[in-house]
């Protein structure tokens, strides 16, 4: 819960961001798709105090690129959530009479399990292979925390955006967990250009150059070569010399297509190995 302090009127005060695990590797949550996710990690803050008959209670839904951290702060108080101005007691969201939940969503990377998490069947980040959910999964992860919380129907769901998606997705399916929902610069449908510059971003992370690093050298190396293969006789997808120090060398490598390739330096035999483009 979020604590008052009175040097700061109409604010929730010092707040934590807390964590739980809602689904695990035995009972995954299972995805829109059919693809199931477990460990799921969830990124939260509350404010406010549950009603004894858990009916107080208001979600809200971040945009895509936002957080758990809706209102107060984590120490600074000149670094607010980003809704504080709605959030606190005299405030539109009252939380003298409200108990306000903000989480990060599935996929979120702020806390939430998502792309950046571990995979447990690799042990790396998911990256690329991160199931894509669909704005029902983000509302599915919403309702097991509310059930973690002893939330039963909300008071209110609101959001902007995305987070206004997930409201409409949430009255659409389940329409009894909601007293009334809030849906602000949202819609149902996306316009054509909108789904281009989504689909545009989607390039972005598999575009990336990327750092090819060697350290702890006795000498910087010359140059690099990158092949599209198991070996030095398929083509050559990239040679350049690099940006060195004393005992570390980095190679700026740009985007690569799918596919396994090897490398080696021209004149130190041993610095040789392979790399998977995903």
């Amino acid at each position: 819960m979020a604590s008052v302090t009175s040097a700061e009127p109409g604010s929730v005060g010092l707040v934590e961001t807390r964590r739980g695990v809602l689904f695990t590797e035995d009972d995954p949550l299972v995805l829109a798709s059919g693809a199931t996710l477990g460990p799921v990690e969830v990124a939260y803050e509350t404010y406010g105090e549950l009603n004894a008959a858990g009916t107080n209670a208001v979600f809200v839904c971040h945009a895509l690129t936002g957080d758990a951290h809706a209102a107060g702060h984590h120490g600074d108080p000149a670094r607010p959530g980003w809704w504080d101005t709605l959030i606190g007691p005299g405030k539109p969201l009252d939380t003298e009479r409200v108990f306000v939940v903000s989480a990060n969503l599935l996929g979120g990377c702020q806390g939430t399990t998502g792309p950046s998490s571990p995979d447990p069947r690799t042990g790396r980040p998911y990256a690329l292979r991160f199931p894509l959910p669909q704005v029902r999964d983000l509302v599915t992860v919403h309702r097991a925390l509310l059930r973690r919380l002893g939330v039963g129907r909300l008071l209110a769901a609101i959001g902007g955006s995305l987070g206004g998606m997930q409201v409409l997705q949430w009255a659409l399916d389940h329409p009894e967990d909601l007293h009334s929902g809030l849906v602000i610069a949202a819609s149902a449908r996306l316009t054509t250009q909108n789904i281009a510059f989504s689909a545009e971003s989607l390039t972005v992370p598999a575009a990336a150059p990327f750092e090819l690093r060697f350290d702890n050298l006795e000498a910087a190396p010359h140059n690099v070569a990158i092949f599209q293969g198991a070996d030095a006789t398929a083509p050559n997808v990239f040679r350049e010399a690099p940006f060195a120090g004393p005992k570390e060398v980095v190679y700026m490598v740009p985007a690569l297509e799918a596919g396994s390739y090897y490398f080696h330096c021209d004149v130190h035999p041993n610095m040789k190995g392979t790399l998977n483009a995903q």
